[in-house]
């Protein structure tokens, strides 16, 4: 994800469960952030979010104690192959789990298979906050976000451009559409068991998305995850549309 660790399996004597304990090591000032960003993340409850129960701090890491996913990551069985019933199973969960965050003022931003994790029951549970930011303002506008977060294959246009200029000229950031755009790359790759832009650079990607393409469907694709992923990859974030409205799309309305 965002911040670069080493996972343990551990049990928790008091609570008598197996937990996921994420070891990381940071420079002393970010530290603080991170405990701040943890105290988030312990706030957020939701059925399809990995639970997070406190973090301690020693000297120069940070263990972040966290709900265990027996069961690994969407990237690893993505690469199996999905049928498309399953495919919508998770696309609403994932929904689910966004819409909440963001009612909570809080923007992911590094949305993909390898942050996306199963549980015993094979639950969908979005994790690994490293790269998250609470937004300050309710509504839904360009917010607060400036730096650069994510992974380039599953970026928004706004990102890649580090939010553009509005028409007055001033700076935008970004705010919410950026986990939308996302939720469409990690859709196409449960469809089709590739990443978004297979065998492209880093720069070449950026270039192509800048400019206003997209992604290659799968061919031939069906009407019901076309509509979906256009739905998705709306080039202006002002015109995407959320993830509680995305949950009334046909492809993404199943339980």
């Amino acid at each position: 994800g965002g911040t670069f660790g080493t996972v343990y399996k551990a049990l928790n004597v008091d609570a008598q469960c197996v937990i996921a304990v994420k070891e990381i090591r940071v420079r002393r000032d970010v530290l603080k952030i991170l405990k701040g960003e943890v105290d988030i993340f312990r706030n957020l409850n939701h059925k399809n979010l990995v639970k997070y129960y406190g973090c301690e701090v020693r000297q120069d890491e940070v263990l972040i104690m966290m709900e265990y996913c027996s069961e690994g990551t969407l990237e690893r069985i993505c690469r199996e192959g999905l049928d498309e019933e399953l495919v919508r199973r998770y696309t609403n969960s994932l929904l689910r789990a966004v819409a909440y965050m963001h009612s909570q003022k809080v923007v992911h931003r590094d949305i993909k298979p390898a942050n996306i994790f199963l549980d015993l029951h094979c639950v969908l549970k979005l994790g690994d906050f490293g790269c998250s930011v609470r937004l300050r303002d309710q509504a839904t506008v360009y917010g607060e976000i400036a730096e650069y977060a994510g992974t380039v294959q599953y970026m928004a246009p706004e990102v890649l451009t580090y939010g553009g200029m509005a028409e007055d000229g001033k700076y935008r950031g970004y705010g919410r559409a950026v986990d939308i755009w996302s939720i469409g790359c990690v859709v196409l790759e449960m469809s089709t068991g590739r990443r978004p832009w297979p065998d492209m650079h880093p720069f070449q990607i950026t270039m192509r998305v800048c400019q206003g393409g997209l992604p290659a469907y799968p061919n031939p694709i069906r009407w019901i995850l076309k509509h979906f992923l256009d739905s998705c990859f709306v080039f202006n974030p002002d015109d995407r549309k959320s993830a509680d409205q995305l949950l009334q799309d046909p492809f993404a309305n199943v339980h």
